[in-house]
């Protein structure tokens, strides 16, 4: 479902703009309008971007966790304990649909941390809006509909590398199907033709969780953008 009606970017000469040529409503629409939004999905239409606040609000200048467990409960020994919180509350979307029923990628860009240099991990997780998100990553390592950022040790924030070292986040069919049964139906009035019309919306949401190795260091969100690829595969 790219915004633009021909999927593409058609050419044009550029030179029509220096010699105020007249344009008709479809040259408008084809040429300039078109490629400009098919040029904008290719980009990634934004479907939730945090930063962390100024320094005079957290001292470490990151974006703070909503639930911290104490002492032991943070110290986990592989990916995908119990020790994993959140980073917020997670965003809800729409997901566009392709024909085969799955989604439009994910592109995803995370900035974090270690307080202390020990090793932290991040994951984004993509789970129906009314599923607990966390049930995606419990207990073992996430897979197809989260992406995991492992043994982080970095003190000083930076945009980090995914564990499968790329930032595309794939939404399967099965996902959007689980979103879509879980939701009410919206209804219309009438349509065209005078009869009642119902729509389904499979809506998701993003949510980042972290977790520690060690409770000497906590994981540091600083910035977090998931753009929906539109233009992807």
């Amino acid at each position: 479902m790219s915004t633009s009606s021909n999927r593409g970017a058609l050419p044009f000469d550029p030179s029509i703009f220096g010699t105020d040529e007249p344009m008709g409503a479809a040259r408008y629409r084809d040429e300039l309008h078109d490629s400009a939004l098919h040029k904008a999905d290719s980009i990634a239409q934004v479907r939730a971007a945090w930063i962390a606040p100024k320094a005079s609000l957290v001292a470490n200048n990151e974006v703070p966790e909503t639930t911290i467990h104490a002492g032991t409960d943070l110290t986990e020994s592989t990916v995908g304990g119990s020790a994993w919180f959140a980073f917020g509350e997670g965003v809800v979307y729409c997901p566009k649909v392709k024909a085969d029923g799955s989604g439009y990628p994910l592109r995803v860009n995370l900035a974090g941390a270690s307080s202390g240099g020990d090793r932290v991990d991040f994951i984004v997780v993509v789970a129906p809006r009314r599923e607990p998100a966390l049930q995606e990553a419990w207990g073992s390592t996430p897979t197809g509909t989260s992406k995991l950022y492992s043994d982080i040790t970095s003190t000083s924030a930076a945009w980090l590398t995914p564990d499968d070292a790329t930032n595309i986040l794939l939404i399967p069919k099965t996902l959007i199907d689980r979103a879509a049964a879980l939701e009410s139906s919206w209804s219309t009035l009438t349509d065209i033709g005078g009869n009642r019309t119902s729509v389904q919306m499979p809506l998701l949401q993003v949510a980042v969780f972290g977790q520690t190795r060690d409770t000497a260091s906590d994981p540091e969100l600083h910035g977090f953008v998931c753009a929906e690829y539109i233009g992807g595969p």
